[in-house]
C-alpha cells in the first residue's frame, strides 16, 4: 500500500498542476507575430546586378513616389539587410483591396517610371496582409523580376 502512495501524490500533483492551469489565453492573436507584407522593390543595374542604391548611381534622397490617382506622395520605407550590399524601398501596406493602384516613381533627371500593381487583402482570424498582383512598370526601358512574394527586382 505505501508503494502505491507516492506514485497517488505524483499523480494528484500533476492534475492539481494542470487543473489549476485554466487560465486559456482570452486571445489567441496575442501569441501570434504577424508580420504585414509590403511591397518591396530593388533597383538594380540589369548588366552588373549592383544595387543601385547601394552603390549610390541612384541618390535615393531624391525619389519621390507619387500616387497618380489622389496625386499624393507616397510615404515609403528605406531598408538595408543587414551583411548585404541591397536596399529595399517598400510601399505602405493596405487596409482594403484594390482593382488598380498607379504610381509614379521618380528621380528628377535619372528616370521616371510607372508603377501599377492590384493588391488583395488577405485576413485571417490573426493577421490581416496584402498580396500584391500584376505587378508592372513602364518607362525608361527597365524591367521588373519577381523575387518572392512582394519582392520585385526593378531592373534598369
Amino acid at each position: 500500500m505505501f508503494k502505491k502512495i507516492p506514485h497517488f501524490i505524483v499523480v494528484l500533483i500533476v492534475c492539481i498542476a494542470c487543473s489549476s492551469d485554466n487560465e486559456e489565453t482570452s486571445d489567441a492573436c496575442a501569441l501570434v507575430d504577424c508580420a504585414t507584407p509590403v511591397l518591396a522593390l530593388q533597383f538594380v543595374n540589369q548588366e552588373t546586378n549592383e544595387d543601385l542604391f547601394f552603390n549610390e548611381a541612384f541618390p535615393i534622397n531624391n525619389l519621390q513616389i507619387i500616387n497618380t490617382s489622389t496625386e499624393e506622395t507616397v510615404p515609403f520605407g528605406v531598408n538595408r539587410l543587414e551583411f548585404s550590399e541591397q536596399i529595399f524601398i517598400t510601399l505602405p501596406s493596405f487596409g482594403t483591396s484594390s482593382a488598380t493602384e498607379n504610381y509614379q516613381v521618380i528621380i528628377p533627371d535619372v528616370f521616371d517610371i510607372a508603377l501599377s500593381f492590384s493588391v488583395a487583402l488577405i485576413e485571417d482570424p490573426c493577421c490581416v496582409g496584402n498580396i500584391y498582383n500584376d505587378v508592372s512598370i513602364e518607362g525608361n526601358n527597365a524591367g521588373i523580376v519577381n523575387l518572392d512574394l512582394n519582392t520585385y527586382r526593378l531592373l534598369f
